[in-house]
């Protein structure tokens, strides 16, 4: 009986672990598929390129991977969109696991972090930087803004925060450098574009003040 029960959770684990891997192995084709629809390619798992990206969601936890990634450039601008997870502890290797997508902004800007209230708890570990209350309570109560006061008044003019409140959601925006992040949990490639626009969107919105007081390094 001892012997049938151990086969019987031995096949379950098989089972478990090739109905794991077929999930991660079938975002193949599908990525290519969308990648080129966006003009865009796709690389290899590169652990690299996020360890030298500026971004705080990117450097947490004790172990991190980049993979299922597409790259190259919209209208000139380097985009990638990846999927990224972070362990939280070595004992459990219980992984966090989002979809993330960076782009390249004509700026060098101070760290600026926002996320939606209702997602503060999943990203609940401070990102450093102070709350900013803005003079819109619909974006106030909406959004979590932690940055440099100066830089967040700059950044969310009226157009701005307009385009946010009405924008696709996500879990966390990052702005940092020359660089713009922005995080939703793991999803299927399909809904990949809806995160590129959404680096579109917000680049299209920046204010030229941003773009003239905090110039490229």
């Amino acid at each position: 009986m001892l012997g049938a029960v151990l086969v019987l959770g031995i096949i379950a684990a098989t089972v478990g672990i090739m109905v794991g891997a077929s999930k991660t192995y079938s975002r193949g084709p599908r990525l290519a598929e969308v990648a080129h629809g966006l003009g865009l390619r796709v690389s290899a798992p590169e652990p690299s390129f996020i360890e030298q990206m500026p971004f705080a969601l990117l450097h947490r936890g004790t172990s991190r991977m980049a993979e299922n990634i597409m790259w190259g450039t919209r209208n000139g601008t380097p985009v990638k969109v990846f999927d990224y997870a972070y362990s939280i502890d070595r004992e459990h290797h219980e992984f966090v696991r989002y979809t993330c997508a960076v782009m390249a902004i004509a700026a060098n800007c101070p760290r600026f972090d926002l996320t939606p209230e209702n997602a503060v708890a999943r990203l609940n570990e401070h990102l450093g930087g102070q709350d900013v209350e803005l003079e819109y309570d619909a974006f106030n109560r909406r959004f979590r803004v932690n940055a440099d006061q100066k830089f967040a008044f700059t950044l969310l003019d009226g157009r701005m925060m307009e385009w946010l409140l009405g924008a696709p959601p996500f879990e966390h925006l990052e702005v940092c450098g020359g660089w713009v992040l922005v995080v939703r949990s793991q999803e299927h490639p399909k809904t990949w574009p809806e995160l590129v626009a959404l680096l579109d969107g917000f680049r299209s919105h920046l204010p030229p003040l941003v773009l003239s007081t905090y110039p490229p390094a």
